[in-house]
């Protein structure tokens, strides 16, 4: 049992990495600071750890969203601040791909780590 809750925390973490990939993939191309780029990196290996671990009674791509907007917020006042224009941005990239970050990692959890 605890080797199952382990493998859902590594299936999570995992995928999170995958999901900065994904994100940060666009900054590498324009050449941005790897100071920039950390944190939204690191963000999604959190947020995909967080999504396995939480245990919500609601849809896996909504429990993706959650997550990751809670995670969001306290960052979001200064971002609001300090670059308004990045907000839309953000958020939409968090609302979609923390949507299908729920949704695969609750689809590898079932098929890899069944028990839980």
């Amino acid at each position: 049992m605890k080797g199952d809750k382990l493998k859902r925390l590594a299936i999570g973490t995992s995928l999170g990495f995958l999901a900065a990939c994904i994100d940060v993939s666009p900054m590498l191309l324009r050449g941005m600071d790897l100071v920039a780029i950390s944190t939204p990196f690191l963000f999604w290996i959190v947020t995909g750890f967080m999504i396995s671990a939480v245990r919500l009674s609601v849809h896996p791509a909504l429990k993706g969203v959650t997550v990751p907007m809670l995670i969001l917020l306290p960052q979001m006042i200064p971002l609001s601040q300090k670059t308004p224009t990045h907000l839309p941005v953000i958020l939409t990239i968090t609302l979609f791909l923390g949507a299908f970050l729920g949704w695969v990692i609750e689809w590898a959890c079932r098929r890899y780590a069944p028990g839980l």
